[in-house]
């Protein structure tokens, strides 16, 4: 044991040792104290008891049908309803989920600047007024050649069956890159726009588009070949230019008809589809070439907590080891950012803060 003595005079350092049994004396001339004080400094040989904080252990909890499905019920028309079905298609990677997402004023649809990033057909509800129009986002549409080749010929057939369900169709082009990028005569233009019973021609990014004047000469080629091109329409759905003309002819465009949805509601689907999605964008986001194609998302808990917090865990699953190393990236850094993001996402669309567990898994192991 070592007793600190601190008087008038400086400080008293004292160790008694147990074989002589007798003191040392060390003098710091400098005073710092008027009274005497005694410290007790104990021996670092001595053992002293911690208190460990208690580890709690939580219970997973597997996804309940409630956040697996959607559910609703169909609301009362206000009077006077009109209601109008819209597809949105084009070819990959021209923003059609981004202007979708613009439209409806919130995440219904993942982002990211890689084509095919949309996979499924995403329904998007828009409500305003007496108004209520019902949006499909469909996966990007290939010329035959490349469907063929990229095993997507299931992606076209989904983006087709929603063009022939919509009342109106609308084909979005990338201004910012010229004419000469789209293949064969734009023949699957006039596909697209032949399958619709009217539509309307969006040429987004044109906020990268210094002078808006040499895009009338696409805009002229662009209506031979869409055909029932009613309106043209240019926009930035990043930059948020020129929506609100689209939005108000969608709204002109509505028939008297009554409302399917809620007026509350944006998407239809469940919060585990969302969750699913919004890891996969991340994914898409942060890694390259074939990689993000051969990942695929399971939610396996869904836990919430007693203040509010919602627990997710989810696998992340890859088709062999090498794919693994690289998901997860140097000391899992990738996956790290992965998980950053989706649960920014996720805690904004849920309005509760989301703490969000991935599970790098391969299909080898």
């Amino acid at each position: 044991m070592m007793m600190i003595r601190i008087c008038a005079r400086g400080i008293h350092f004292a160790s008694r040792s147990s074989a002589s049994g007798k003191s040392r004396l060390f003098l710091k001339e400098a005073p710092i104290a008027d009274k005497p004080v005694a410290v007790v400094i104990p021996d670092p040989k001595t053992k002293t008891k911690t208190k460990q904080r208690k580890r709690t252990q939580i219970d997973i909890e597997e996804p309940n049908e409630q956040v697996k499905t959607f559910s609703f019920q169909i609301p009362e028309s206000p009077p006077n309803a009109k209601s109008l079905t819209v597809s949105i298609t084009g070819y990959p990677n021209v923003g059609k989920s981004t202007l979708l997402n613009r439209i409806i004023g919130e995440k219904v649809s993942i982002v990211s600047p890689k084509a095919q990033t949309t996979r499924e057909r995403v329904r998007g509800m828009w409500t305003e007024d007496d108004t209520q129009i019902v949006f499909f986002d469909t996966p990007g549409v290939l010329p035959a050649s490349e469907r063929s080749a990229l095993s997507l010929q299931p992606l076209v057939e989904i983006a087709y069956s929603s063009i022939l369900e919509a009342q109106l169709g609308i084909v979005v082009v990338d201004a910012s890159k010229p004419l000469d990028h789209m293949p064969s005569n734009d023949k699957l233009m006039r596909e697209l726009s032949e399958k619709a019973e009217t539509t309307a021609l969006v040429l987004n990014k044109i906020d990268l588009v210094k002078d808006h004047r040499k895009l009338l000469p696409i805009i002229d080629q662009l209506r031979k070949v869409v055909e029932n091109c009613s309106e043209v329409f240019m926009v930035s759905a990043q930059k948020n230019q020129g929506i609100e003309d689209l939005k108000a002819f969608l709204k002109r465009k509505a028939q008297p008809g009554t409302w399917i949805y809620p007026p509350g509601v944006r998407s239809d689907a469940p919060v585990v589809k969302f969750a699913t999605e919004a890891i996969r964008e991340g994914v898409f986001l942060r890694l390259n070439q074939e990689v993000p194609y051969s990942v695929s998302v399971s939610i396996r808990g869904w836990t919430p907590f007693r203040n509010g917090d919602l627990r997710i865990d989810a696998d992340v699953v890859v088709p062999d080891l090498n794919m693994k190393k690289i998901v997860i990236g140097d000391e899992a850094s990738v996956i790290s950012w992965v998980r950053k993001h989706a649960q920014a996402v996720m805690t904004e669309k849920f309005g509760k803060s989301v703490h969000l567990f991935l599970h790098v898994v391969s299909v080898q192991s």
